[in-house]
């Protein structure tokens, strides 16, 4: 079990970390706030669209996780900005034990680019998740995607993002 989560960060970061992030009442808030993004993260592994639904952001157990962790300005994070958007996580255990992870550069920074199979991974779940598309579209649409200098119709392109 955890017993404390810190998460260091530099001054602008704090913008994510302001009283309406603690208890987000809408999507934008949630995908906004630092405290939410953490608390999902640790508990499910990973942060997908599907993490931004009402359900996960008022969950009481995320919420209950959120109000254990204090996001604070720190030297190192600061030093990075702005050439790395660095964040520190702290985990402490019931034990006493503190688990610690740093990201300099998140997944999709120019530094720290998404590769081919996390942009497939994020497109299909997205596809799949919120626009109701079938495998089968998703599989022309990427393919279309990975040849968009050669697409002659970009209205075909488009109606291939639409559920039929």
């Amino acid at each position: 079990m955890t017993s404390s989560v810190r998460l260091l960060t530099y001054p602008n970061g704090m913008n994510y970390a302001e009283p309406q992030h603690w208890t987000p009442e809408t999507r934008e808030t949630a995908d906004h706030s630092l405290p939410f993004t953490t608390a999902v993260g640790l508990m499910e592994g990973t942060l997908a669209i599907r993490h931004y639904d009402e359900g996960y952001y008022k969950r009481p157990d995320v919420r209950a996780l959120m109000q254990k962790i204090t996001v604070s300005v720190a030297d190192e994070p600061s030093k990075a900005w702005p050439e790395a958007p660095l964040h520190i996580l702290e985990v402490e255990t019931n034990s006493g034990k503190v688990l610690t992870a740093r990201a300099d550069y998140h997944l999709g920074h120019h530094k720290n680019p998404m590769s081919d199979a996390d942009q497939d991974r994020k497109l299909r779940a997205m596809a799949r998740d919120q626009a109701g598309l079938p495998d089968s579209r998703i599989d022309q649409l990427l393919q279309q995607l990975r040849q968009l200098e050669q697409v002659q119709d970009i209205g075909a392109l488009l109606a291939l993002t639409v559920a039929a």
